[in-house]
């Protein structure tokens, strides 16, 4: 069995040249220290709230639900913290687990009007671990991996074998790199999507098609 390391250093070469696609699937991973992720948005509340509605839901679903939260003014973690779970609610419609994202939204509202703390806050708060893995690795620049299902279908298929401790695994083996971090995950979330679908996947157009144990 080929050790986990090897694996990850496999796929990240294989993705070297893989910006470009993401961009056009509006991942803008660039500087390692950059709070940039997906729509470009680089404030680091908007990013902890998009990462909350995204949260089965569809890309498209959470950027409409970020433009309908701006345009009513709950942009800033002040204004969502103060807002009735109905007027929050109201601005979701299309985005699936409502009740649920409501109440997450306000946990992450209150994180990042507290003041000092902000990190130990995020990591306390109960909305998810994949969540708040996003939200520590990306507006916080903390050197975590936010392991999804979909991260879990391609590293898989591809021969990683991933147990219990897989996150911390793969943290291990990138050594705190925020830049390959953040390039794995912005990756892995593109393939799933596009490539390497639960059923029908289409690996012959698949970037990691070369080394991928399903096709050998």
């Amino acid at each position: 069995m080929r050790p986990q390391r090897e694996i990850l250093a496999e796929v990240l070469e294989a993705l070297r040249g893989f910006e470009g696609e993401l961009r056009r699937h509006k991942w803008f991973p660039s500087t390692p220290e950059s709070p940039e992720w997906w729509a470009g948005y680089r404030d680091p509340f908007h990013i902890a709230v998009t990462a909350v509605l995204v949260r089965m839901n569809r890309w498209e679903q959470a950027e409409r639900a970020m433009e309908e939260l701006l345009r009513r003014g709950l942009g800033s973690p002040e204004a969502l913290a103060r807002a009735s779970e109905e007027e929050i609610e109201e601005a979701l419609r299309g985005v699936t687990l409502r009740k649920l994202k409501v109440k997450h939204l306000k946990l992450v509202a209150e994180a990042f009007s507290g003041g000092g703390g902000l990190e130990e806050r995020v990591a306390r708060a109960p909305i998810g671990r994949e969540t708040r893995d996003s939200i520590l690795l990306f507006a916080l620049n903390k050197p975590v991996f936010p392991f999804s299902r979909q991260a879990r279908r391609v590293l898989s298929r591809y021969g990683a074998k991933l147990g219990r401790g897989a996150k911390e695994e793969i943290e291990r083996a990138l050594g705190g790199d925020l830049y390959r971090l953040k390039l794995l995950h912005a990756s892995l979330t593109v393939i799933a999507r596009e490539y390497c679908k639960p059923s029908k996947p289409r690996c012959g157009l698949c970037p990691l098609s070369r080394g991928c144990a399903r096709l050998t």
